[in-house]
């Protein structure tokens, strides 16, 4: 599901080249992303207005994008620029393709989902960037959006999931450790959810910030998750951007969380890395094998205990209904 009004990671800084196009889906949308002459991203719909081939198959001609089946080019607000075969004097014809409002922030390009906001109503931005040194992964996952992101806020998968594997439940041979249970405080805040370990201790209104506790996990509007694992310093962040056909893909960052190091950087850094994390294929995995039997419909077997984030409609509706982040 595309919640409009919203902005979309589209892919890494680092991925969108100053010479070649770059496909993207973002919900049903075929995009195309380039860099314009001053190096600017850009982002129009992925399609020729000749014969609607896939702008992405073409090139990058003095900094408009060229169609790779007769050149036609575009520049960055998608007007037609170009057309080689005119000959002299004659007009190029009115038209151009769709174009998206592009943010090029906290390492990642974005674009903008209008709904009833055609002008962004607010700017796209990722806790806790900080001058860390950041890791980004990207990812497609054959599975629903919302479970990917309930499974970021699902504290009893972890110790069967990701045995063995996940930090502060490492063990040498990689049996699942004793399990015990434990209080999470949960709490609608600023358009998002919140949980914290350690609770908030009684009669205390205002909430800790994230460095201050131990875990802290959160989801925000439209798709973002955070689990910082403060104790263990490990920080990560999960885009997720909604795809065709229940599957989503994931636009993940993490870093090791050390003031003392990050006392010393003057700036943030990001490294692209094609390899997928272990604790992601094993989430991945999970979710995918379950993929066939909800698209045929959970009413018919699915059943939740209160301990599972299972409130869908009621939490998203509230969710969206508030501010932005």
């Amino acid at each position: 599901m595309l919640l409009r009004d919203h902005w979309y990671v589209a892919c890494p800084s680092s991925q969108l080249a100053t010479n070649a196009p770059k496909a993207v889906q973002v919900g049903e949308l075929d995009l195309v992303l380039f860099r314009d002459p001053a190096g600017a991203a850009r982002a129009l719909l992925d399609r020729c207005c000749h014969r609607g081939v896939k702008l992405s198959l073409g090139r990058i001609t003095d900094g408009h994008i060229a169609c790779g089946y007769h050149g036609w080019q575009y520049d960055g607000a998608g007007k037609l620029v170009h057309v080689p075969s005119l000959v002299a004097g004659e007009e190029l014809p009115p038209c151009s393709t769709p174009s998206f409002p592009v943010i090029e922030k906290d390492f990642y390009v974005w674009v903008w989902m209008a709904g009833e906001s055609s002008v962004p109503a607010y700017q796209p931005a990722i806790v806790g960037i900080g001058n860390r040194y950041w890791i980004q992964q990207t990812g497609h996952w054959k599975a629903n959006i919302m479970d990917a992101v309930e499974n970021q806020l699902d504290v009893a998968h972890v110790p069967f999931s990701h045995p063995g594997n996940y930090p502060g439940h490492e063990t040498e041979d990689g049996v699942r450790p004793p399990l015990r249970q434990f209080d999470v405080e949960c709490r609608m805040v600023n358009g998002g959810v919140e949980l914290h370990l350690p609770p908030t201790p009684d009669g205390t209104k205002q909430l800790r910030p994230w460095h201050e506790l131990g875990v802290w996990v959160r989801f925000e509007l439209p798709y973002r998750n955070y689990v910082f694992l403060v104790n263990e310093k490990i920080l990560a962040v999960y885009n997720w951007v909604p795809l065709a056909d229940a599957t989503c893909r994931l636009e993940f960052m993490s870093t090791r969380y050390d003031p003392v190091a990050e006392a010393t950087y003057t700036a943030p850094k990001a490294t692209f890395q094609d390899t997928e994390l272990k604790l992601l294929s094993q989430d991945r995995i999970l979710l995918e094998s379950a993929k066939s039997w909800i698209d045929r419909g959970r009413r018919e077997f699915e059943r939740s205990v209160p301990q599972d984030f299972r409130r869908r409609k009621t939490a998203w509706q509230r969710l969206h209904s508030q501010s932005r982040p």
